[in-house]
C-alpha cells in the first residue's frame, strides 16, 4: 500500500501543511518537527507524488529538451550534459527528437565545402575528414541546463548574461584542405 502524506502527518502528530512545507521547503518548521517528519517519510518509504505536487508547486520536476535529432555522438554529449545536472536536482530531462530530412545530392569537398558544428571523435575518420569547430559539448549542455534551472527558480527574474565558451576551428579535408591544422 502506497504512503501518502497524510499518512505521514497522521504518524507524526502534526498538520498536513507541516509535512506539506517539510517536503517542499516552503515555510518555517522547527528543526526538531522537521528531522522527525523526514526520518518517518524514510521509515515509512513515503516518496513525494511529483504528479500531485506539480500544480501546488507550479513545477513538474520534469525539463523538457527538443533536439534535432536522438542519435550520434553530438547529442550523446548534448544529453550527457543535461542529465547530470538535472539529476542532481532531482529532475527529470523529457527528451524529443524532431529535424528536417536532409539528402546528400553534392560532392565533397569537389562541389561543395562542409564544416560541422561539433568536432565529435568520428569527424575525424569519415570521408573525407570534416571540418569542424570544436565545442564542449557536454559543457555547453550542462551550462545551458543552469541557466534554464536558473529561469525556473527565479521565475524568469534572473540577470540575463552571455556565457562564452572556448571554440577551436579544425581544418580537415572537407572544405578542400590537404591536412589536419
Amino acid at each position: 500500500m502506497k504512503v501518502t502524506i497524510r499518512d505521514v502527518a497522521r504518524e507524526a502528530g502534526v498538520s498536513l501543511a507541516t509535512v506539506l512545507r517539510v517536503f517542499n521547503a516552503s515555510g518555517p518548521v522547527r528543526e526538531p518537527t522537521r528531522q522527525q517528519i523526514l526520518e518517518l517519510a524514510d521509515r515509512l518509504r513515503s516518496v513525494p507524488d511529483s504528479t500531485a505536487r506539480s500544480p501546488i508547486m507550479r513545477r513538474t520536476g520534469t525539463l523538457g529538451v527538443r533536439l534535432p535529432d536522438l542519435h550520434g555522438e553530438f547529442f550523446s554529449e548534448v544529453i550527457r550534459g543535461i542529465d547530470g545536472p538535472a539529476r542532481a536536482r532531482g529532475d527529470c530531462a523529457a527528451l524529443q527528437a524532431g529535424g528536417a530530412e536532409v539528402r546528400d545530392e553534392w560532392v565533397v569537398p569537389d562541389d561543395v565545402s562542409v564544416a560541422g558544428f561539433d568536432d565529435i571523435p568520428i569527424a575525424a575518420d569519415v570521408s573525407p575528414p570534416r571540418s569542424s569547430v570544436q565545442v564542449a559539448i557536454a559543457e555547453l549542455a550542462s551550462r545551458a541546463v543552469g541557466r534554464l534551472v536558473e529561469a525556473i527558480a527565479k521565475k524568469n527574474q534572473h540577470v540575463r548574461r552571455q556565457e562564452v565558451l572556448p571554440a577551436r576551428l579544425v581544418i580537415r579535408a572537407s572544405c578542400g584542405a590537404s591536412c589536419s591544422r
